[in-house]
């Protein structure tokens, strides 16, 4: 059955993308961006295991590769939860690979996913930048991705280097004090002699 719009944005929730067409895809992530929201999906191959005898794993080594670096920087999100949305859309193994039926979202004009895992930036109703593999498995082009496409990222940054620096600052003016100190009480004579007089 095809999601729900509302059911789709649920927090935290990964999403097959064998169960939506890519226009009802489409559909939702722009109603999530009409929201205020910076908005991001998240291609990657879903989770597959033996239950029991094997622990689940995604069926794909460049997503394996990538996606504790990606879940790692959406984590770090979270506490923008309200300005950034990120939906990940699992990709069944045999949908991926049956060579008579082509992916949907491999021949969508709009999302065109030729490998994966992609990350998508959503912009103004339609795909923006892409993040492809294997810089989504580097963490610094990650940050670099979501910092430079969102404002909520730009922000948690902006924060995080502003309070590096004003640690660093803090540490600068206790050095120039401490500098400052030592050259007034360096008078260039033996501060126990008894001052001329």
């Amino acid at each position: 059955r095809e999601l729900t719009a509302a059911e789709a944005a649920e927090a935290g929730r990964a999403t097959s993308a064998s169960v939506m067409r890519p226009e009802a895809v489409a559909d939702t992530l722009s109603m999530l961006e009409e929201d205020g929201k910076a908005v991001y999906i998240v291609f990657i191959a879903e989770l597959a295991g033996d239950g029991d005898k094997a622990p689940a794993q995604r069926w794909c080594a460049h997503s394996r590769s990538a996606d504790k670096v990606i879940a790692g920087v959406v984590e770090g999100l979270n506490e923008h939860r309200d300005e950034v949305v990120v939906v990940e859309a699992a990709v069944i193994e045999a949908e991926w690979r049956d060579e008579q039926r082509p992916h949907p979202f491999s021949v969508s004009r709009q999302f065109s996913v030729r490998s994966l895992p992609v990350v998508i930036e959503w912009r103004g109703g339609r795909v923006g930048e892409r993040l492809p593999f294997p810089a989504n498995s580097e963490e610094a082009a990650v940050r670099a991705f979501f910092a430079r496409t969102s404002e909520a990222a730009r922000k948690a940054a902006a924060e995080a280097a502003s309070e590096a620096g004003a640690a660093l600052d803090a540490s600068a003016t206790k050095l120039r004090d401490v500098r400052l100190e030592a050259t007034l009480d360096d008078d260039g004579g033996d501060d126990d002699a008894p001052a001329p007089g």
